[in-house]
């Protein structure tokens, strides 16, 4: 029967860092999000927080930290998933009731800027969303977590499950992960279209490579069903708009907001511009 295992990539047995982060916000493209990753004093955790602005971009915008070193080289070859661990996040949302919604993102290619604006070219990401328990939720602290005595929630993110996307775009063609050599990780808040905004906070006590053995499968199985009926796919349209699912015509829609692409520019810097009615009466219906 094959064994569990862990490896630590932050927290854990390798402490927390901040030069190992940078922020990749929304004022890349004139918005007004910002995002941080505060140090615990003794780097057993990391606050991921900030504001999520949607008013300056008509209801779009990202914050998002990701891995600062081109150096990175992660191999995960034998491991089933990525298991972040989280001491405390937000509080559900007022009006919705519904917890905050988080993205993590990995990518096995980096591209060398474009020489004739500087821009990071595109490459493919891997992404999973995820919602950390209102159970589980307290109100998002400063970094001064103990992870020894705080009680945490694990969100396990399956390699399987991971959505390839191109410049926000779902590609279902695209290799799988390249799990030898994943060069870059990165957390994000994002609006989903209008769909959250204002201050976040979510305490990461660690981010680990973790293999489940036997034992994990039949769990890991049930909580993908479940998450499959919290979040069903597609999560977002062709060019990285918000989606809704229309149950009664099993079509998707896009929900307010269209993408206007440069050619060399990564997937999150995308200029926003509002649909027309044209986007309202015409839905994309998913490929077979």
């Amino acid at each position: 029967m094959a064994q569990s295992k862990q490896l630590y990539l932050f927290g854990g047995d390798k402490p927390w860092n901040a030069a190992d982060w940078i922020a990749s916000d929304d004022r890349v493209r004139g918005g007004s999000s910002q995002s941080y990753l505060d140090v615990s004093k003794d780097a057993t955790s990391a606050s991921f927080n900030g504001t999520l602005d949607t008013e300056t971009l008509g209801g779009a915008g990202f914050a998002s930290q990701r891995t600062t070193s081109d150096e990175l080289d992660l191999d995960l070859e034998g491991f089933d998933g990525v298991e972040v661990e989280i001491g405390s996040a937000d509080d559900a949302d007022e009006e919705d009731k519904s917890d905050k919604r988080y993205t993590l993102i990995l990518k096995d290619t980096l591209l060398p800027p474009n020489l004739s604006n500087g821009r990071e070219q595109a490459t493919i990401s891997y992404e999973y969303d995820f919602r950390v328990p209102q159970s589980s939720s307290s109100s998002p602290s400063q970094p001064t977590l103990n992870p020894a005595t705080t009680t945490t929630t694990s969100i396990f993110i399956p390699f399987a499950s991971l959505t390839p996307t191109y410049r926000g775009r779902e590609q279902k063609d695209a290799p799988a992960l390249n799990l030898a050599g994943v060069k870059r990780v990165s957390i994000m808040m994002r609006s989903f279209f209008d769909e959250q905004s204002g201050p976040f906070a979510m305490d990461l006590v660690s981010i680990s490579a973790t293999s489940r053995g036997k034992r994990g499968e039949k769990k890991d199985d049930e909580e993908e069903k479940e998450r499959s009926k919290k979040f069903p796919t597609p999560y977002r349209d062709a060019d990285d708009g918000d989606v809704g699912i229309d149950e009664k015509r099993a079509s998707v829609y896009v929900m307010h907001e269209e993408k206007v692409q440069d050619d060399d520019d990564d997937e999150n810097t995308d200029e926003v511009r509002k649909p027309g009615l044209w986007d309202w009466l015409c839905p994309i219906w998913p490929s077979a």
